[in-house]
């Protein structure tokens, strides 16, 4: 065989071998990649000082025991987030977050953490680090420390993760943004609350004697009120039970009853039984129980579904005030001997909000 062949063929196996092995040679050279990494700060504004930080990633293929996780900030400054160079900080491994879902905690019996400084941006190692499957999260946890800190740069931050052990290297790089300032201020003052106070001045008025086909008597009582807080107002409201259909004064051994009827009950002319309100200055009285008119009355209603507002007050007030409700009775000639009782029932409400006039029935 000639020099000239063996050279040829010497050239073509080195041409199969070179061929062969070279996707072996870019295997080894081919920078790999994390699966995923987050990081999670206690606090997101610049140069917040004593940051701990919540993090897990997640490796693209298997490591063996011994490998160290890097954590970078390329293009921060020297000393932007370590204060101190080589400063040991306080790492442990976390199973479960409510920030995200880890797989399993960062392994290792014991995990050592750094601080450094770096004119290339400052960096935490991590080393003692167990065995990592592929496709797992893992998580861990560095404690707040004073001399680790977030940077000076407001806006987006570079954060790179380099897991290594020996040769062998996957990456992730990815951002963060610190703010000026990641608080909001809450405030809120605490009061009492809304109420309204009612009150009535007795439990029992004495209309005295009523002569049949004689002229009508009266009585009073005062309704006192006061509201807090936000009320905008407040309101009285009456019914009467009398003989359980019609309100009026009852006599129950007869069964008469003197009947509070219609909407005006005029005592000049004949029986009846009613009321009028003297009510407090800037408050209200509907038509049927204002006084001026002597003789004039307001009927009340029967049953707790025909109660009658007799008071109100569109404004917020807070001082004590009182009103006067005069009760005017008086009985025909038809009208039966013997004692006579009506009770009167009253409700008293504070306007929250506003004023609603809805219950204005009259």
């Amino acid at each position: 065989m000639s020099v000239l062949k063996k050279w040829k063929l010497l050239l073509v196996f080195s041409l199969a071998f070179s061929l062969a092995f070279l996707p072996l040679l870019f295997e080894e050279v081919r920078a790999s990649s994390l699966r995923s990494a987050s990081l999670f700060f206690e606090k997101m504004e610049t140069e917040a000082s004593s940051v701990g930080l919540i993090s897990v990633f997640k490796p693209g293929s298997d490591f063996s025991a011994g490998s160290e996780l890097k954590i970078s900030f390329p293009n921060s400054g020297e000393g932007d987030w370590c204060k101190q160079n080589n400063q040991a900080l306080q790492v442990t491994g976390l199973a479960s977050s409510d920030l995200i879902t880890i797989d399993n905690a960062l392994p290792g019996e014991s995990l050592v953490a750094t601080c450094s400084q770096s004119s290339d941006g400052d960096y935490i190692t991590i080393t003692g680090i167990g065995a990592l499957q592929a496709n797992q999260g893992y998580g861990f946890e560095i404690d707040g420390h004073e001399n680790f800190s977030t940077g000076s740069d407001t806006g987006r931050n570079e954060v790179l993760f380099e897991v290594s052990n020996g040769a062998k290297v996957e990456t992730i790089l990815f951002s963060i943004y610190l703010l000026s300032s990641d608080t909001v201020h809450i405030s809120a003052h605490v009061t009492d609350a809304d109420s309204v106070v009612c009150t009535i001045s007795t439990d029992n008025v004495s209309l005295g004697a009523l002569y049949r086909g004689g002229t009508f008597v009266t009585g009073s009582h005062t309704l006192g009120t006061s509201t807090t807080g936000g009320s905008k107002g407040y309101y009285w409201s009456v019914f009467g039970q009398g003989d359980e259909t019609d309100a009026g004064l009852y006599n129950i051994d007869s069964g008469y009853i003197i009947k509070s009827l219609g909407n005006t009950v005029n005592l000049l002319t004949g029986e009846g039984f009613g009321i009028v309100v003297s009510p407090p200055v800037g408050s209200n009285v509907p038509t049927y129980f204002q006084t001026g008119n002597i003789g004039l009355f307001g009927s009340i209603g029967s049953g707790a579904g025909q109660a009658r507002m007799i008071l109100y007050r569109e404004s917020s007030q807070t001082e004590h005030e009182e009103a006067t409700v005069t009760i005017g009775a008086r009985a025909s000639s038809d009208a039966a001997a013997g004692t006579y009782q009506e009770t009167l029932t009253y409700s008293c409400g504070a306007y929250v909000g506003g004023y609603t006039p809805l219950a204005l029935a009259i």
